[in-house]
């Protein structure tokens, strides 16, 4: 049986307490997550909102329409019907080019967004005076960040699984097995960053086997790591340059895990330092989405996702998580519902009332909100408490 698809007039009256969310097909290059699940949108529905869903938004995860169409959402086929209609928009990455004409003014978006490296963006969305709400700079009291944890978690195993692949690659590789095996030497495994991605890279590594070295700027977080792990993964400060050099010389695989909410990453290793490198060594950058880490490093895409810098491989490639979609997709949903929810139940008190949320506002009604975004880009910074008595 065919799935019935709405293609209506426009009718844009408010009623109630309802809030009409709508969740479009993500169309970034490789991207493979859907930034809602069934149930999701089940829970949603049942507390009165209407969902509006674009047709395939699971096709690459195996979630059929109808899954959707079950839980009570509507589908739709086209996304324009969605921007239309949709008061909050809920995704997984920042709107594409194509998309920042269908933004409406003052609706609200909640995803991942990454500003800080996306100038253009960051301008049309405050021409829209959008409410934008970053998954990536929501941090509770203590500092954690509980949206990005899930996906940090997930990018930091894959970087060294990614890793692991690209140094077998024939005649470019070095052709080694990252834990070595029976009389043979183990690789070495170097991460710039001791926070969740650079966390969940060591413990991957190490598990592998491999000699693992993380640096960090922050002696609490490399204390933190060394406690969590084991005392054979080694720790520095990464102003201690010349025993950062001395480790590269012998590094298999770099990874870079570093991050700064709303900004741009520091390029913590220079050119002259991967230059130190052996050539068949790997760069792999998680860093990418804010500007990358590591000065070697430049964005780039699924369809050419490596490329070769004086013999050494790199990958940056940002979305790793979209590499196992359905994996990330479940991951990402679970954390990410209960503030879809309190959003959606009323937009003002969740961000006054939640300090979660009121942390991801980067850009609210044409001001940006986030002081790390706003000196990133030399734009002017409005305090969002200034702006919460005319939301």
């Amino acid at each position: 049986m065919k799935l019935k698809t709405i293609e209506k007039p426009l009718k844009t009256k408010k009623t109630g307490g309802k809030m009409k969310i709508g969740c479009v097909r993500e169309i970034k290059d490789g991207e493979t997550r859907a930034g809602i699940l069934p149930k999701g949108a089940s829970e949603l529905v049942k507390l009165g909102h209407e969902v509006f869903i674009q047709s395939g938004i699971g096709g690459k995860i195996g979630i059929r329409d109808s899954s959707y169409a079950g839980a009570g959402a509507q589908i739709f086929r086209n996304a324009k019907n969605i921007w239309e209609r949709a008061e909050l928009i809920v995704k997984v990455k920042e709107p594409q080019p194509v998309e920042l004409k269908l933004i409406r003014e003052h609706q609200t978006i909640f995803s991942y967004l990454y500003l800080a490296s996306a100038p253009d963006l960051v301008k049309a969305l405050i021409g829209k005076k959008v409410i934008a709400i970053d998954y990536g700079t929501m941090q509770t009291k203590d500092g954690s960040m509980p949206l990005q944890y899930p996906m940090s978690d997930i990018a930091g195993k894959l970087a060294v699984d990614k890793g692991a692949q690209l140094l077998q690659i024939p005649k470019i590789g070095k052709g080694i097995l990252l834990g070595g095996s029976d009389n043979t030497s183990a690789g070495f495994v170097t991460i710039i960053g001791a926070g969740v991605v650079g966390t969940a890279a060591a413990k991957r590594a190490q598990a592998l086997g491999a000699h693992v070295t993380v640096f960090d700027k922050n002696k609490e977080k490399l204390a933190i790591l060394a406690e969590k792990i084991s005392s054979l993964v080694a720790t520095f400060d990464i102003s201690e340059q010349d025993i950062l050099l001395e480790v590269l010389e012998k590094t298999d695989l770099l990874i870079g895990a570093t991050l700064v909410p709303g900004a741009l990453a520091e390029k913590s290793v220079k050119k002259k330092m991967v230059s130190k490198m052996e050539q068949g060594s790997v760069v792999v950058d998680v860093s990418i989405d804010q500007g990358g880490c590591i000065e070697t490093s430049r964005l780039a895409s699924r369809s050419r996702p490596i490329y070769i810098w004086k013999g050494i491989i790199h990958y940056c490639v940002p979305n790793m998580p979209a590499l196992v979609g359905r994996t990330s997709t479940e991951a990402l949903t679970f954390a990410t519902l209960p503030y879809l929810v309190k959003i959606a139940n009323g937009k003002e008190n969740a961000i006054i009332n939640n300090h979660e949320i009121y942390t991801g506002v980067n850009l609210c009604m044409g001001h940006v909100t986030n002081l790390a975004l706003a000196e990133s880009q030399g734009l002017k910074y409005v305090p969002l408490k200034e702006l919460l008595l005319v939301l």
